[in-house]
């Protein structure tokens, strides 16, 4: 890209990864919040800028609904939003939906079903435990059962007919924050939370990305440890165990990923010998070649290392890779 991220949102529609709003600097308060937006395209591996948000916007939720996206919340030098922007492609255009009730920052989303659904967050320095769905047929929010625990800075996806809601940190006590290795899910049908094995460490402001049926929980800050991680941590819902894949090419917070489809000159797989070539297939830009021995690859967007200035690009990463020593 152009400019560095931080605290942005990406998403994906018809195979053109966007990514919006954030920040280039390292800024908790929000107040160097942008609202410029870049499309990349994995055919030519080019970016271009797009048409920019209505309003600037950091730590705020993006997701892609029926092939537009919806920018939710956040904060910028002005405070917390509690406002929602549409993002038309075919017009290049965003327009505000509803709004929410209240401001949220630091809080997570996932689709399921053509519905969007965001929980926890931060509202006038109050964690929430939250569930919040919107419609965009009906342009509507619905406030759902809340989460067991309250939580910020953590992450949501969809896996199945499950929403998961992933670590994250919330208050311990009234001057210091304290890691959520908790972990559950929610069953729209139902209306009802289920809590599954914890996080082995904690893991905030990070990125997420589904592959065959496993959660990967990549980078961000962990808070009892008063650091960036490196970490990559994997979640099996069939065997409700989690792992510790391998490590990020740095201490990565602020970091966002998705699974992008890419052409054989762009995507590469290492094999068993640790060399580099092109990829068997450019069916997935996240791969398994049993036969040959090659290794699943994820790309992730590589925004700020938690020092004071942010990064830009993407980088595709090696999950199929085992660290001996754990």
């Amino acid at each position: 890209m152009e400019s560095s991220r931080y605290q942005h949102g990406i998403a994906v529609i018809g195979n053109f990864l966007f990514v919006v709003g954030g920040q280039s600097n390292y800024d908790t308060k929000g107040k160097t919040a942008v609202d410029t937006v870049f499309r990349y395209d994995p055919r030519y591996n080019k970016w271009i800028r797009v048409r920019s948000l209505i309003e600037k916007r950091t730590f705020f939720h993006l997701s892609a609904i029926e092939g537009k996206l919806y920018a939710v919340g956040g904060r910028n030098a002005a405070g917390e939003l509690s406002t929602v922007e549409c993002y038309n492609p075919q017009h290049n255009e965003w327009m505000f939906v509803e709004k929410m009730q209240e401001p949220h920052y630091g809080h997570a989303g996932t689709v399921y079903n053509g519905q969007m659904y965001i929980s926890g967050g931060i509202t006038h320095d109050s964690f929430q435990k939250k569930l919040l769905c919107y419609n965009p047929e009906s342009d509507k929010w619905e406030q759902k059962s809340p989460m067991s625990t309250v939580r910020g800075l953590h992450c949501m996806t969809t896996v199945k007919e499950r929403l998961y809601v992933i670590g994250g940190n919330h208050f311990k006590g009234t001057t210091d924050y304290d890691d959520v290795l908790e972990c559950e899910y929610y069953i729209t049908d139902t209306d009802q939370w289920c809590c599954v094995a914890p996080m082995l460490t904690g893991q905030s402001d990070v990125g997420v990305a589904v592959y065959q049926g496993k959660i990967y929980v990549t980078g961000g800050y962990s808070w009892n440890n008063r650091c960036m991680v490196d970490n990559v941590q994997c979640y099996d819902p069939e065997v409700d165990k989690w792992t510790k894949t391998f490590s990020l090419p740095a201490a990565l917070g602020g970091i966002r990923a998705c699974t992008l489809t890419v052409l054989p000159n762009f995507a590469t797989l290492r094999n068993s010998s640790g060399n580099t070539g092109p990829s068997p297939s450019s069916s997935n830009l996240v791969q398994h070649d049993h036969e040959a021995g090659g290794d699943m690859m994820l790309s992730v967007e590589r925004p700020a290392p938690g020092a004071r200035s942010a990064r830009r690009g993407l980088v595709e990463l090696d999950v199929g890779a085992r660290p001996a020593d754990r």
